[in-house]
């Protein structure tokens, strides 16, 4: 998220009009997204911010879920290297995506 925004990549003024041609970058259209889709957020997340991630949450057509793991600390690194990933979060989606398996 860039001025609350959610949007592409931000090259600079010039080189954005080559792209988008616009000054600024387009926004992500997230109601067009449709597929059931769910969160995990850390509150401690300094990249992918809880508030940012709240607001794009919203925005989707089909929100299905929005998590925050279960630990004060965890953060943006934390969810590919915490010692307790397994347990704190790939157990979780584990059992949601095992939830969907009969259907």
């Amino acid at each position: 998220m860039s001025a609350g925004k959610f949007r592409e990549y931000d090259y600079g003024q010039k080189k954005n009009m080559e792209i988008y041609n616009s000054t600024s970058p387009p926004d992500y259209d997230l109601t067009a997204i449709n597929v059931p889709t769910v969160f995990y957020v850390a509150k401690k997340d300094w990249i992918a911010v809880y508030s940012d991630a709240e607001k794009a949450y919203k925005m989707l057509a089909n929100g299905k879920g929005f998590n925050v793991v279960n630990y004060e600390a965890f953060s943006h690194a934390d969810f590919v290297y915490a010692k307790d990933v397994k347990k704190l979060l790939n157990d979780p989606i584990i059992n949601l995506l095992n939830s969907y398996k009969n259907m």
